[in-house]
């Protein structure tokens, strides 16, 4: 093996782990990508926007055309939510609450795959030179392309469900995909690693919390989206009416409007650092 690649085999390795000291496992992430390669590149085209509103919509929906093993992960993850939905669909009581939390955070899962133009305008913030736009503009409109691809990917999860007998599957999945999108954009804002939260001085009989502080921090997106969505889809009955349905589409908007709110002030944080 040539020197200069076990160089580069060694500068990864001493990167990966000195990251995953801090918890920065995105970093990690971009260290491993760099050393083996992003794949290849699809040469999609798609016709320029003339407005500079749709400059940033124009590039993520380019992006995603030329990295289809991205769309491919989020259907995958759409796949294992819907199977998760289906099995809570034949159980009662808790198990059929556990089976939904599984099911919503699968869709999390499955919208933040979408989101990766969102993570790498935050990953190095001087990339956003380029925009006339502040960081926070940017940030929110990286928020559409995956909360519209997002939510054709729960459109079609929910055809066999309004088959069987559950129109209102048709509505109440796409919706959920908004306030996924707005918590993977959050996520994305929310900066280096709080490791100090882990080590907060209190003593309690199960020790220092600060683990459990850290990890709230770090998943609050997916806590707060998922949870939400949870507590409002187990409110409604198994067959939801029109108003059911509808404070469903409520609490969506609620929460898509809150985690968008704190993304753009995560923004900028960003750039005051």
């Amino acid at each position: 093996m040539p020197t200069a690649q076990l160089r580069r085999r060694a500068a990864t390795a001493q990167t990966v782990s000195s990251v995953m000291w801090t918890v920065e496992l995105r970093a990690a992430k971009l260290a491993l990508l760099d050393a083996t390669g992003s794949g290849r590149v699809h040469r999609a085209r798609l016709p320029a926007p003339r407005s500079k509103y749709l400059v940033v919509v124009w590039r993520d929906a380019l992006a995603l055309l030329r990295s289809p093993g991205r769309f491919a992960k989020a259907l995958m993850w759409t796949a294992c939510a819907t199977a998760a939905a289906a099995l809570g669909a034949e159980l009662n009581g808790g198990r059929r609450t556990l089976c939904a939390v599984v099911a919503l955070l699968l869709g999390y899962v499955a919208v933040g795959a979408l989101a990766e133009p969102a993570r790498l305008e935050t990953d190095d913030v001087r990339r956003a030179a380029w925009s006339p736009f502040r960081l926070r503009t940017l940030m929110l409109q990286h928020t559409v392309v995956p909360a519209v691809a997002g939510a054709l990917l729960a459109l079609m999860a929910a055809v066999p469900f309004a088959v069987a007998g559950a129109p209102w599957a048709l509505l109440l999945w796409p919706v959920c995909a908004v306030p996924f999108a707005a918590a993977a954009v959050f996520a994305a804002c929310r900066g280096p690693a709080r490791t100090s939260l882990m080590f907060t001085g209190v003593s309690t009989p199960v020790g220092d919390p600060g683990v459990l502080i850290f990890l709230a921090w770090y998943a609050a997106g997916p806590l707060v989206s998922v949870g939400g969505l949870a507590l409002a889809l187990g409110a409604v009955p198994h067959r939801p009416d029109a108003a059911g349905t509808g404070g469903v589409a409520a609490v969506a908007g609620l929460l898509t409007a809150g985690l968008l709110f704190f993304a753009a002030r995560s923004a900028d944080r960003l750039v005051r650092r």
